[in-house]
C-alpha cells in the first residue's frame, strides 16, 4: 500500500477514534446534565414535602411546635428544619432539602391572628397574560411551596432560547412552541400535581379585567400631574395604609431607586425602568399598574406585582417576589425570576373588592403564611 493510501487510512482511523471519543464525551456530559437536573428536582421535592408538613403542624399547634432537626435522611437524600420565633406572634421556618450535589432552601414566615383572604381569581397564577409569552433568556418561576407558579395565557407560549424552569403548569389558549432544546416536562415542573395532569394544556381564554388608572384616581393619596421621574429613596405607606400614587402621564427613573414601605402606582401611560430599582432592607411591597406598556432596561428586584394593559418588555435582569399580569405580550430578553406570591387582599380590595370569582390565599384557623422565598443551595454529599 502506498504512503498516501496509508496516510488516508491512518487519518480516517484517527478521525473515527476522535469522533468516538467526542461522542462518548458528549454522552457523558449529557448524562451529567440530566443527573444534575434530577438531583435539583429531587432536592426541591424533599424541601417542599417537609415545608407542607411543618406548616400543617404549626397551624395545628402554633404556640407549641418548635422542633428543629438537621441532617435527617429522607428518600435517598436528607433535610434540615429550623423553626425560630420572632416578635409579634411570628414564626420563621427554614427547610433545606438535599439530594446528591443539589440543595434547595425554602424560607417561610407565619403569623397568627390573620383571617382567610380572598383575592380575584386572575391573580392565582404567577403570570397571567392576554397575549403571547416570548422567552429568549433564562426564565425561572418559583412556587411559594404551597401553590404552583403557573402560567396562564390567552395567546401562545414560545420558548426560543435560554433555560427555563417553571414550577407550575403552562396553560395557553393558542399554541406552545419549545425550541430551546428542553422538553415541556423539563420546563414545567408543578410542585402540586397529585392527579398527574399534563404540564402544558390548551385552556379556554380567561378574562383579564381592564384597569383604567384615571378611573381609580379617586382612591389616590398622592397625585402627580404630568410625568413622574423617580430617583433615590422613595418612602411609601404601611401595609394597612399604603401610598396610592396616581400619575396622569409616564413614570420613569432618572437614577437608581430604592423603595421602602407599601404602595400602588396608578400610571395613565407607560412605566420605564432605565436604572436599578429595588426594595430596601427595611422591606415593603410595590404594585405597578400601567395603562400602557412596562419597559425594563436595567436590573430590577421588587416585592410586589406588575400590571400592564399593554406589553411588558424585559431588557434588563428582573426578579419579582410576587406576580405579573398583563393584557398584551411579555417579551423576555434578559433573565427573569418570579418567586410567586399572590398579592395581599389588603392591596387588591382597593380595586376589586366584592369580586365574586375569587382565589383563597393560604391561611386557616388564625395562622397565615405571609411570605415564602426559595433558592437553590449547594448539596451535601
Amino acid at each position: 500500500m502506498g504512503k498516501i493510501a496509508l496516510l488516508i487510512v491512518f487519518a480516517s482511523s484517527a478521525a473515527l477514534a476522535v469522533s468516538n471519543v467526542s461522542r462518548q464525551d458528549s454522552n457523558h456530559k449529557a448524562t451529567e446534565v440530566m443527573s444534575d437536573y434530577e438531583e435539583k428536582v429531587l432536592a426541591r421535592e424533599v424541601a417542599t414535602s417537609w415545608l407542607n408538613v411543618e406548616i400543617a403542624k404549626l397551624k395545628n399547634d402554633f404556640e407549641g411546635h418548635r422542633l428543629s432537626r438537621f441532617d435527617v435522611p429522607y428518600k435517598g437524600g436528607h433535610y434540615d428544619i429550623n423553626i425560630t420565633e420572632a416578635a409579634g406572634d411570628t414564626v420563621h421556618l427554614v427547610v433545606n432539602g438535599y439530594n446528591g450535589h443539589a440543595g434547595y432552601e425554602i424560607n417561610a414566615t407565619l403569623v397568627t391572628g390573620s383571617s382567610t383572604e380572598e383575592i380575584p381569581e386572575f391573580f392565582s397564577a404567577g403570570l397571567n397574560l392576554g397575549g403571547n409569552l416570548n422567552i429568549w433568556a433564562n426564565t425561572t418561576f418559583r412556587a411559594d411551596g404551597l401553590n404552583n407558579a403557573s402560567i396562564r395565557t390567552n395567546g401562545n407560549i414560545n420558548v426560543d432560547a435560554g433555560n427555563s424552569l417553571i414550577e407550575g403548569f403552562g396553560w395557553y389558549a393558542g399554541n406552545v412552541v419549545i425550541e430551546n432544546g428542553q422538553s415541556a416536562e423539563e420546563i414545567f415542573t408543578p410542585v402540586d400535581n397529585p392527579a398527574g395532569n399534563p404540564v402544558t394544556e390548551r385552556m379556554p381564554s380567561v378574562d383579564i379585567p381592564v384597569v383604567n388608572p384615571s378611573e381609580l384616581q379617586g382612591s389616590a393619596t398622592k397625585t402627580t400631574n404630568g410625568k413622574l421621574e423617580l430617583e433615590g429613596e422613595v418612602t411609601l405607606g404601611t401595609i394597612n395604609n399604603p401610598t396610592i400614587w396616581y400619575v396622569d402621564d409616564q413614570l420613569s427613573t432618572t437614577g437608581d431607586v430604592e423603595f421602602s414601605g407599601y404602595g400602588i402606582f396608578l400610571v395613565d401611560s407607560n412605566i420605564k425602568f432605565d436604572h436599578s430599582t429595588y426594595i430596601s432592607e427595611s422591606g415593603g411591597s410595590v404594585v405597578f399598574i400601567a395603562a400602557g406598556n412596562i419597559e425594563v432596561n436595567q436590573s430590577v428586584t421588587l416585592t410586589g406585582n406588575m400590571w400592564a394593559q399593554g406589553n411588558i418588555n424585559l431588557g434588563g435582569s428582573v426578579t419579582i417576589n410576587g406576580s405579573v399580569t398583563l393584557d398584551g405580550n411579555l417579551n423576555i430578553y434578559n433573565p427573569l425570576t418570579i418567586n410567586y406570591k399572590a398579592p395581599s387582599a389588603s392591596i387588591t380590595d382597593y380595586f376589586w373588592e366584592g369580586v365574586t370569582d375569587v382565589h383563597t390565599d393560604n391561611s386557616t384557623d388564625g395562622v397565615q403564611v405571609i411570605s415564602i422565598t426559595n433558592r437553590v443551595i449547594e448539596g451535601r454529599l
